[in-house]
């Protein structure tokens, strides 16, 4: 099985045949991790560039595919006797737009030029944290269904492939990568703490939290704005209201 979060559509087709492949199963951990970084998101004319469902790439990619494969995979973590649900966002969702995350298309299409895409980037990565917020107080204090996000640590992965960068600007960030980025496994901690260690997040009652590594919430204080947690789930829902 296959899924392109870029697309609403594969992201659907996704969820029809998980569901197909587990009929009255539960689902105890989902993981929204597919992303892609800041690099790809302009057109060849200089634009931002806007998926077949007219979406700014970066955000609908890291973001609002996550969105519509959570709601669609919703009833069986519903089922489950303790779901989790994990975003994997970035410390990047420090370095978003001036107002957060946008939260109409119109905004989101013609947000200010950033040439190198961090910003873009960040602002996918920050939505993450406030929907992770926005759906932990909808789904109730007493839910079976824990939602948390992290950031996993400057890890050394593919995605520093697609940055953008040449010359020495490169070749230092290369030796970094080498020498100070965390391996995947090494990256993988944090997520997986918010995925298995079960007897801690009942406890603890660890849900809506962001954390980076060692399990320590350090979050953007703009992911604590509860107008903008509300507007964001509104919006989100516009954009997959065609594919539920």
């Amino acid at each position: 099985m296959t899924v392109d979060t870029s697309s609403l559509g594969s992201v659907r087709n996704f969820a029809m045949e998980y569901l197909a492949k587990h009929e009255g199963a539960s689902l105890d951990m989902l993981y929204l991790n597919a992303g892609i970084g800041g690099g790809g998101h302009l057109s060849e004319d200089g634009f931002v560039k806007l998926t077949e469902d007219g979406i700014e790439v970066v955000f609908a990619t890291n973001y609002v595919g996550h969105h519509l494969l959570y709601r669609l995979l919703e009833p069986l973590l519903l089922d489950s006797k303790m779901a989790r649900v994990v975003q994997v966002s970035s410390a990047a969702s420090f370095n978003s737009f001036k107002h957060g995350v946008a939260t109409s298309l119109q905004e989101l299409n013609s947000r200010d030029f950033d040439p190198k895409g961090m910003k873009h980037y960040g602002q996918s990565k920050l939505a993450q944290i406030v929907w992770a917020k926005e759906l932990t107080r909808r789904l109730g204090g007493d839910s079976s269904v824990y939602v948390n996000a992290c950031h996993p640590g400057a890890v050394n992965t593919m995605i520093w492939d697609k940055v953008g960068l040449s010359g020495l600007i490169l070749a230092v960030l290369n030796f970094f990568r080498g020498v100070l980025m965390w391996t995947s496994e090494e990256g993988a901690l944090t997520q997986l703490y918010l995925g298995v260690a079960i007897d801690r997040l009942s406890n603890e009652d660890v849900r809506g939290k962001y954390f980076h590594p060692q399990a320590r919430e350090v979050v953007n204080p703009l992911a604590l704005d509860t107008e903008l947690q509300r507007n964001l789930w509104t919006f989100s829902e516009d954009l997959v209201a065609d594919f539920l």
